[in-house]
């Protein structure tokens, strides 16, 4: 069996080769293709991928076939052309694959059924979705916070906040179309499962978990290696994953006198990055908040470790990866109950939950995590028991080809129905 894979981001190798750093956030997708491989050995894959700013190649690499489709330097993320699309089906004639799989709704890729001969099948993954996630951009931030983001010469030069909330705006429409014009899905949690039907009752919808990076199975979180009131939140300075409900939480929680410090991993770039060191500074955190930037999937590890809580306080998640790795590292999650995220956590049985937004039950969550250690670590037992099955690489991957030979049958079985008719 063929398969050509489109990514939003570049695979670990892939990065390399066009002299980028490594996509720390999608090598999930590496560890699913290294399963696929060990598990499928007559499984020839090729992955695709849209990178701005580099000259279009291919190259064979760890029995993976990969094409870098070349798009102009200052294309943004969200935005496609004509030529994009092209690039993309030159990429299908070059591999032949007797199945695509597109990873995500958020980029082009999913426009390829047009451009492509009937006889070839594409399934779409669903990782999230931006016309349910477009409406908490700014989250949290006051309107002068939000007004600080925005400057004329960028309106003048086409880029900022606002010339990017356009243009997700548009993908959102382009994610739609996607979703209306395509047959096949596969998905994670009841919630974009629901959505789906939402959008095209019509589709057919396969199940399958992502796989959790390699590095979070050899150990296991415990109470007795945590550091006493560690708080650990790897959003960034991202408003919509609820770092500034967190920051509310963490006043109340030093007005309550609980001695805990706050530590945030992720992107703190950029303006949004000016705007959370400024909160900060404002609530008077300093000494209770380490802003560490982006880290390496061993020092991410090496955070979940040593932490007494992980919060996920996102507005909207399907299915974080983040609050996967936590699950399957075993230590006690608080997370807010949005999205996908109750599929994930059995409805509280694996995880604290409370409602998106609401700092004074976040403070709250955590206290009682903090003040019962021994529940904390039972609950982390039985979360990270569940996971690592549901998030194992090689049962991911031996899911992920039993949807490939269904979508398989299942297409030609149709292709032979429309010949008869």
């Amino acid at each position: 069996m063929r398969v050509l894979w489109f990514t939003n981001i570049p695979l670990p190798p892939m990065s390399d080769r066009v002299g980028r750093p490594q996509a720390v956030s999608g090598t999930w997708l590496w560890s699913l293709a290294s399963a696929l491989h060990q598990s499928e050995p007559d499984l020839q894959l090729g992955v695709a991928c849209a990178v701005p700013g580099v000259h279009g190649t291919k190259f064979q690499l760890d029995h993976c076939q990969y094409y870098v489709c070349s798009q102009p330097r200052l294309q943004h993320f969200a935005a496609h052309t004509t030529r994009d699309l092209d690039l993309a089906a030159e990429a299908v004639d070059s591999f032949r694959p007797d199945l695509i799989h597109v990873h995500g709704t958020e980029r082009f890729y999913g426009a390829l059924r047009s451009h492509l001969s009937s006889h070839i099948p594409l399934v779409v993954s669903i990782q999230g979705l931006i016309s349910r996630s477009l409406r908490y951009r700014f989250a949290d931030l006051t309107l002068r916070e939000i007004l600080a983001l925005f400057r004329l010469r960028d309106a003048v030069r086409g880029v900022g906040p606002l010339w990017e909330h356009r243009l997700w705006s548009a993908a959102a429409l382009r994610e739609a179309n996607i979703i209306q014009q395509n047959q096949y899905f596969i998905g994670r949690t009841n919630w974009d499962r629901t959505w789906l039907r939402s959008f095209n009752p019509k589709a057919k919808y396969y199940h399958c978990n992502e796989a959790v990076r390699d590095c979070f199975f050899p150990r296991t979180w415990s109470v007795d290696r945590a550091i006493r009131g560690k708080i650990v939140f790897t959003g960034g300075a991202n408003p919509s994953k609820g770092i500034y409900t967190l920051l509310d939480a963490m006043v109340q929680l030093r007005t309550s006198s609980r001695d805990c410090a706050l530590t945030v991993v992720g992107d703190l770039a950029g303006r949004h990055g000016l705007l959370l060191r400024r909160r900060i500074q404002d609530l008077g955190l300093e000494e209770r908040v380490t802003l560490t930037g982006p880290l390496g999937q061993e020092d991410i590890v090496q955070q979940l470790l040593s932490a007494e809580a992980f919060v996920s306080a996102s507005y909207i998640d399907n299915s974080p990866l983040s609050v996967a790795e936590a699950l399957v590292v075993g230590v006690p999650l608080i997370a807010s109950f949005v999205g996908g995220v109750n599929s994930m956590v059995q409805y509280g049985r694996l995880a604290a939950l409370f409602p998106a937004g609401d700092p004074a039950l976040l403070a709250e969550r955590i206290a009682q995590v903090l003040d019962a250690p021994q529940s904390g670590a039972a609950m982390g037992h039985r979360a990270s028991a569940v996971s690592r099955r549901r998030h194992y690489p090689m049962l991911v991957a031996r899911r992920q080809m039993q949807i490939y030979r269904e979508i398989l049958g299942d297409h030609r079985h149709n292709c032979d129905v429309n010949k008869s008719l």
